[in-house]
């Protein structure tokens, strides 16, 4: 999977860019400001409708202008695909080919982009939700089904806390949604169950071998089921048990929305007893892990973005991440400086982009 053009009009700092990219690596270079994150931050909006920096899409709209352009000409093994999104004050329109498509199940995982970013290497310290969204997004890149089970269980978990706010509450609807939630759970807690397990099959080799330490690292999904438990029957029955206290804190307190995984390295908690640094390469094995995932999954290397992630890493340990992605895959990276960040062994084997006041200078 490769991506050959990128067109953007109103991104961000952007009024007007258009450019190629070739096979392999590609090193976007630019002081802070001048918008090479907002070019990988492009890219990976079309594999997942989200930003890896934003929640609130309507803040990639240039500011002045009414709507934002990201258009690109995706290929994988078979064929080539134009995706498009047009995002403006009251939401996006979705084109494949351009054909407009109105689900984002439809639209989501076209292009598969794993990205790097600083801000992940405090991912076991985050708040559960942020894990939580991190399994569904991968999910959801593979899966449309699974796309479209979440976005349901979020519309009825909606209803339902919407309705606990009542009073009095109907209790024919209460007992409907929470029918509707349990139907759900059991999809999407089996393909996070699976998720987990399959990325634990392969984290450990990769651990150590960009760590060069011979620890053990594991990931461990919390539920308020087990595995083996996955069922209708227990999954109502454990939702219902906490009925008179939904209609007292007026929310649902259990369900797969409070669900969480946590790390461990021999044992141990990564969020509690890890050294930064063993917080930074427990992710980078993490994404490392997946990456092989969506290999295995798609028969097809998904593309890769390391954002400033770089200038993190010491020259040794730069070299066996990048030694590691020096695959078939097409990898992005941004930084701000080749001097500082990057050395000149890596350095030679990558085609240069270099950011000057919003235009690309090309280096071949």
């Amino acid at each position: 999977m490769k991506i050959n053009k990128l067109k953007l009009l109103n991104f961000r700092n952007y009024k007007k860019l258009e450019t190629t990219f070739q096979d392999g690596t590609t090193l976007i270079i630019g002081n802070n400001g001048r918008g090479k994150t907002n070019i990988v931050e492009a890219l990976y909006f079309l594999s997942i409708l989200k930003s890896f920096r934003e929640e609130d899409s309507k803040t990639l709209i240039k500011n002045g202008e009414d709507f934002s352009t990201i258009e690109i000409e995706v290929e994988n093994k078979i064929t080539r695909v134009n995706l498009k999104i047009i995002l403006n004050k009251k939401g996006k329109q979705m084109f494949i080919n351009g054909n407009r498509v109105k689900k984002n199940s439809d639209f989501v995982g076209k292009i598969n982009v794993i990205s790097f970013v600083p801000k992940d290497a405090f991912l076991f310290k985050e708040l559960p939700k942020i894990r939580r969204d991190f399994i569904d997004d991968e999910i959801s890149k593979l899966s449309p089904s699974y796309n479209m089970a979440i976005g349901d269980y979020i519309k009825i978990l909606k209803e339902r806390n919407e309705l606990l706010h009542q009073n009095p509450i109907d209790e024919v609807l209460f007992e409907i949604l929470t029918r509707k939630m349990t139907i759900l759970s059991v999809e999407i807690l089996k393909r996070r169950y699976s998720f987990i397990k399959e990325l634990n099959s392969m984290i450990l080799p990769i651990f150590q071998k960009i760590a060069k330490e011979d620890m053990k690292l594991e990931l461990l999904y919390s539920s308020f089921v087990s595995e083996k438990e996955i069922s209708e029957e227990i999954i109502y029955e454990k939702i219902i048990s906490r009925k008179n206290e939904d209609f007292q804190k007026q929310t649902t307190l259990i369900g797969l929305h409070k669900d969480d995984f946590i790390g461990l390295i021999n044992g141990k908690d990564i969020s509690k007893y890890a050294s930064q640094g063993q917080q930074r390469l427990s992710v980078i094995a993490l994404k490392l892990a997946l990456i092989d995932y969506v290999q295995a999954q798609l028969n097809e290397r998904p593309i890769i973005i390391l954002d400033d992630v770089l200038s993190e890493l010491d020259n040794v340990r730069q070299i066996n991440l990048l030694d590691y992605l020096n695959g078939n895959n097409q990898l992005f990276i941004t930084t701000a400086s080749l001097d500082e960040n990057i050395s000149k062994k890596i350095r030679s084997k990558h085609q240069i982009l270099e950011i000057i006041e919003e235009n690309i200078k090309r280096e071949e």
